[in-house]
């Protein structure tokens, strides 16, 4: 795993040298696909192998307050409330963030606290001074394109569409904001490393897992098999259609598998 995470570390010192100017990487997977792990070792790797000034943020931290996503619930759809999927984040505060560290200005890289469900006071926020060589952007949807012309929308594509989304109003809402509003986001990445898992069941067997360990010593307050999959329901048709599509159209794909193994790496040259 080391010398695979080596490897993508010299692919990202390669690319900079290439750009010559601060270079935005951005990391997607499914959730629980090990993107935060990845992101971690890769920040060290670039800092103390490569000589180069990182900083990295997630797509989590782009999370809209816990007030805006109720008053989304209001004006759009209930299901707004919940973060997770595209219209839940701030993308204006992601493109001021991006701005600022590529101008070399002292930047406040936000926080969203998942314990309280909100983003933290911007005087607690980590600042960063001058221009990175490298941005490190993660996130599980990070680089997602909206549906393509044969995606069928109307149609529910598992038990929380049918039953949470019936009309298909909500991941029609979804889709506009993916088509419409994230795309600067998205041009804000020079390079796009995908991590592709097995299959979705993977995604629910890594919750499942993760809800085990964390309540070892209260099974009874783990989400149950039908919690998980709503839980993870609603980001499987984006993260099912990201696997057929940023597959071939990242610019490295680490193949892993379901033990979280990275079987493969492949990327591709200008």
């Amino acid at each position: 795993m080391q010398k695979d995470y080596e490897h993508i570390a010299g692919l990202i010192a390669g690319w900079r040298k290439e750009k010559d100017a601060t270079l935005t990487v951005g990391i997607s997977g499914s959730q629980g696909s090990g993107k935060t792990t990845l992101t971690r070792a890769l920040e060290k790797l670039l800092t103390d192998m490569h000589g180069l000034s990182v900083v990295q943020f997630s797509l989590d931290d782009l999370y809209k307050t816990k007030a805006e996503r109720a008053q989304m619930a209001k004006d759009v759809h209930p299901l707004f409330a919940t973060r997770t999927l595209p219209g839940t984040h701030d993308v204006p505060l992601g493109l001021r963030v991006f701005q600022s560290l590529k101008h070399g200005e002292k930047t406040a890289i936000p926080f969203f606290d998942k314990s309280v469900d909100d983003r933290t006071l911007q005087d607690t926020w980590k600042i960063f001074d001058g221009r990175p060589d490298v941005i490190l952007f993660e996130g599980w949807c990070v680089g997602a394109p909206p549906a393509p012309e044969n995606e069928d929308l109307n149609t529910p594509l598992n038990d929380f569409e049918k039953t949470r989304d019936p009309d298909s109003a909500w991941r029609r809402a979804v889709d506009d904001f993916l088509r419409n509003d994230y795309p600067p986001l998205w041009r804000e990445i020079d390079k796009l490393i995908f991590i592709r898992i097995p299959d979705f069941g993977c995604v629910f067997d890594w919750r499942k897992q993760q809800e085990a360990e964390t309540f070892c010593h209260a099974p009874e307050n783990a989400m149950t098999d039908e919690d998980i999959r709503n839980f993870t329901g609603q980001a499987e048709r984006i993260t099912c259609r990201n696997l057929s599509l940023l597959s071939r159209r990242a610019d490295a794909v680490l193949h892993i598998n379901a033990a979280h193994g990275i079987e493969n790496i492949t990327h591709y040259e200008a």
